[in-house]
């Protein structure tokens, strides 16, 4: 039914969807009918791309590039085989409720201002992979993603009520030479090797759920939160279920309060090297220890609860 009209549209007259099409579109709002389409296009400055469910784009690597400033997709989906949007440079892209299914990377952004909103990543090996930009991230889901669901390098902006559904071969979160990074209501299930990774980074969490880290063959523990030369800030958080620990924090700070960190097959909390901890007011629940630090390394707990750990106190 679907060829049949598109059919008769080409024979009154209408536009043919294709890379030319799309190449020459005007800023401002353009309608896409279902019907799938073959790529590669690239959107040019200031279009708004509003797609009728059912209309998907498959084909080039990448499928769709965004080629300039003040782009906005809504209501597309991509199938790909390599990267299935890709947008370097440009500013003020938003891309909400679209689909990106398969391929190498669902999403790329480099030095790039970037809002994900209502979307879906999947298929893919990595979900989101970001250089040096501004993102704005909201209500995403990734599943079905086997290496890194968010891939962060040297970027900034806010992580808020995305879904992550692993395992994950790398981490849900990776994040990595990153600064004034905020997350906030996100939720982790079957995290994988680590749910949150932060190296050299400065991040801020409030109210996430990270559980089911789980160690593999290459010898990775499985830790729910894993902070490396970072500067951490977490408040009521959850870090639960992992086979390895809750909580990592080797070099670095972090201070942690009002968490739950519970069920953990190795510590609940874990600083090494020279990191410093504060846990205030945290409940740290069923752990074979507690807290472990190791020389070199410092931890203080205020008003901190540990219930059902092994050693002494749990420290």
């Amino acid at each position: 039914m679907t060829f049949v009209l598109l059919a008769l549209a080409l024979a009154a007259g209408a536009p043919r969807y294709d890379a030319t099409w799309a190449a020459a579109l005007p800023a401002g709002d353009t309608p896409l009918p279902a019907g799938v389409y073959a790529g590669p296009w690239t959107l040019p400055r200031g279009v708004h791309l509003l797609a009728t469910p059912g209309a998907v784009l498959a084909g080039g690597d990448p499928v769709l590039t965004i080629g300039g400033d003040g782009v906005r997709v809504e209501g597309l989906t991509v199938r790909a085989t390599g990267v299935g949007i890709s947008a370097r440079g440009v500013h003020a892209l938003t891309l909400e409720a679209d689909a990106v299914t398969g391929g190498t990377q669902a999403i790329y952004a480099g030095e790039a201002e970037l809002r994900v909103i209502g979307s879906s990543l999947s298929g893919s090996d990595y979900g989101l992979l970001a250089f040096r930009t501004v993102l704005l991230l909201q209500e995403v889901r990734v599943f079905h993603v086997a290496r890194t669901g968010f891939g962060i390098v040297r970027s900034t902006g806010t992580i808020e009520g995305c879904s992550f559904e692993g395992p994950f071969f790398e981490a849900a979160i990776s994040v990595v030479g990153s600064n004034r990074l905020t997350l906030r209501h996100n939720r982790v299930r079957h995290a994988g090797a680590i749910g949150l990774k932060l190296v050299s980074s400065t991040g801020e969490l409030f109210d996430n759920v990270v559980a089911g880290a789980r160690s593999d063959p290459r010898g990775l523990e499985g830790d729910d939160v894993y902070a490396f030369a970072s500067t951490l800030r977490s408040q009521r958080d959850s870090m639960t279920d992992a086979t390895g620990t809750g909580l990592t924090v080797l070099g670095g700070t972090a201070t942690v309060t009002g968490c739950t960190i519970a069920d953990a097959g190795q510590a609940a909390v874990y600083v090494g090297e020279t990191g410093h901890l504060e846990l205030v007011g945290c409940t740290v629940d069923g752990a074979p220890a507690g807290l472990v630090v190791e020389p070199g390394a410092t931890a203080l707990a205020r008003e901190t609860k540990f219930l059902h750990v092994g050693g002494d106190g749990g420290v």
